[in-house]
């Protein structure tokens, strides 16, 4: 790539639309990453030169405070609109955002203004590489490494291109050249580990692993470290079900995996939807495993031989999944780093495992934490009485909490367990779910209909348990709601769309403000529900068989989490598109909108009307 232009104007767009990023994201005027100012000046107010401020702007950006990085880079870019280093943080503070065509404008402007920069061509190189064009990117590297032999940034980013060709070996050597040119090279220990652990040779990411942790605790203002007492755990990955295959431990296929049609969103203004998406609904098992640890906010767990057990990262297509967050460091198909507090684990004799990543979302909680409860009741008797190990930040949540106890009852023995700590059960009812999502994808990807699956009986298992007269009471409703929030969530303009609600007769009620019943009661009196997506929409499933369902969202995407319920439980939806805001975040269904009243009000009038 050459030219100002180059990567806005030639690179694919990150958002897998095909298009060219210029042509699918233009710059909008608006964007904080997008700063043009002209004015200059030699020094700033108070006598700090533009030099320091651009350093303070690196240093936030390197921390990755990038509120920080963007707002201290706009400010010497007000007193020096040509200030290459500035718009460098800028142009990597947009890349890390996801805004690729901003960050693409910026870094080529800063390249042609320093040009003798090598960290600022390591940046475009770093850009370069995530949007795969990676002769581009080694171009640019090696210039970086001409320009300061003894750079390791350029040595890193030269190894991480040699990965993508498949060179393995290649990309490791690279690496320990960065690492002795630098022994406390945050980026190459961390490629390490990734490399080693990669290659499947554990013990040697592990060591990488306790090397990036002394760094980490060296420079607290300058990394996020991991918190102070770690237990690390490095062992392949399997899934439950093979494991105990083995192993000779306990499993009890309680439905078998079978083939399932899923609703697929109706987006304003096609009177029809598409096709229904054909999935495999995995099985529901209940397993009974010996010596395990499970982890808080942590749906793996640590077997007695070392192995992961986990489910996801073992589905094939787990490639696509973003599974590092919380205790777990590093995972893939073959091998998981899975990281506890020291502190020593609480010891059970016997317990059914609820911890899980989204456990403290009312979404992930009732959808996928709750229904192993259905799950272990349809194979009574196995783990009936058994306590149950529950993430104590779900039970900080009162709605989450009063659900557990109507379902698991007022007399079974909770066992609270923080963030990463661990629990050590010498024998555990490992339960699959009855609702299927992974937390998050990997930046830049889309879901798809089958990332997303909801066992239609589990729906029905919640309205028994949760709603009074076991939910059997499916009068249609005569409310229009409105699912506020007290705070901006993705939807930005949810203030412009407050005429449109009131001249249609829909009242806004704010979920998070009530209790587990008043909610229930809400939406069970509910004849059209109007919310962008999110975790409240959940309730919907407690709404009647002829409520209508109106889901905004970002874009045309075709995500199934609200059209599935809808669908199960026959209820009409339609989804309304607005305008994502790009950049607003690295996972793009999660994008931050807008969303025109006159859109809206278009699309509510007709889907009312024609069921009127």
């Amino acid at each position: 790539m050459t030219g100002q232009d180059g990567v806005s104007r030639n690179a694919p767009c990150p958002c897998g639309s095909g298009r060219k990023a210029k042509l699918c994201h233009p710059d909008q005027a608006g964007s904080p990453t997008a700063a043009r100012v002209t004015a200059r000046d030699e020094r700033a107010p108070g006598g700090s030169t533009l030099a320091a401020m651009a350093r303070a702007a690196d240093e936030h950006l390197v921390a990755m405070r990038y509120p920080e990085a963007i707002a201290a880079a706009s400010e010497v870019l007000v007193l020096d609109g040509q200030n290459a280093a500035a718009l460098s943080v800028l142009g990597s503070a947009a890349h890390r955002l996801g805004d690729a065509s901003s960050a693409g404008d910026l870094l080529v402007q800063a390249v042609g203004l320093g040009p003798q920069d090598p960290v600022i061509r390591c940046r475009l190189a770093d850009l370069l590489a995530d949007l795969g064009l990676m002769d581009q990117a080694v171009e640019q590297y090696s210039e970086a490494l001409r320009l300061a032999p003894r750079g390791p940034d350029a040595v890193v980013g030269l190894a991480r291109c040699r990965l993508a060709a498949g060179d393995e070996q290649g990309s490791l050597q690279l690496l320990e050249q960065a690492v002795a040119l630098d022994r406390g090279h945050h980026g190459a220990r961390k490629a390490l580990i990734w490399l080693h652990l990669h290659m499947g040779d554990g013990p040697a990411g592990l060591r990488e692993y306790e090397k990036v942790l002394e760094i980490e605790r060296l420079n607290p203002a300058r990394f996020r470290p991991d918190p102070a007492g770690n237990r690390p755990h490095v062992g392949p990955v399997r899934d439950v079900g093979e494991w105990c295959r083995a192993h000779g431990s306990a499993y009890h296929v309680v439905t078998p995996a079978a083939p399932l049609q899923i609703a697929r969103p109706r987006y304003a203004p096609d009177r029809e939807g598409p096709p229904p998406a054909e999935v495999l609904r995995p099985e529901r098992y209940v397993a009974v495993v010996p010596d395990i640890l499970a982890v808080g906010r942590e749906s793996s767990v640590i077997a007695a031989d070392g192995t992961i057990l986990s489910d996801i990262a073992a589905h094939e297509d787990a490639d696509r999944f973003d599974l590092v967050r919380g205790a777990v460091r590093y995972m893939d198909r073959r091998v998981a780093l899975i990281s506890t507090t020291a502190a020593a684990p609480v010891l059970l004799d016997r317990a059914v495992v609820l911890t899980g990543a989204g456990s403290p979302n009312y979404y992930h909680w009732l959808l996928e934490h709750l229904t192993r409860l259905q799950t272990l009741e349809l194979a009574a008797p196995i783990a009936a009485d058994w306590p149950l190990v529950v993430d104590e930040q779900a039970l900080g949540v009162p709605q989450l909490a009063l659900a557990l106890r109507r379902v698991a009852g007022e007399e079974r023995r909770l066992v609270a367990v923080g963030p990463r700590a661990a629990v050590r059960i010498r024998e555990a009812a490992l339960v699959s779910p009855g609702a299927w999502l992974p937390i998050d994808l990997r930046d830049g990807l889309m879901l798809q209909p089958h990332d997303c699956i909801i066992d239609p009986s589990a729906i029905a298992w919640l309205r028994e348990r949760l709603m009074p007269g076991g939910g059997r009471d499916d009068a249609p409703g005569a409310r229009r709601i409105f699912l506020g929030r007290s705070s901006v969530g993705r939807l930005q303009n949810a203030a412009d769309l407050a005429p449109v609600l009131a001249e249609l007769g829909i009242e806004t009620v704010l979920p998070e403000r009530m209790s587990l019943d008043e909610q229930l009661e809400v939406f069970a009196g509910a004849a059209l529900v109007v919310a962008e997506s999110g975790a409240a929409l959940t309730n919907i499933a407690f709404a009647p068989s002829s409520a209508t369902v109106v889901v905004l969202g970002a874009d045309r995407w075709d995500l199934t989490l609200f059209s599935q319920i809808a669908g199960h439980r026959g209820q009409r939806h339609l989804y309304v598109a607005g305008t994502p805001i790009t950049g607003s975040s690295t996972k793009l269904y999660q994008s931050k909108f807008t969303l025109e009243a006159a859109d809206l009000a278009t699309a509510l009038r007709d889907e009312l009307g024609a069921h009127a």
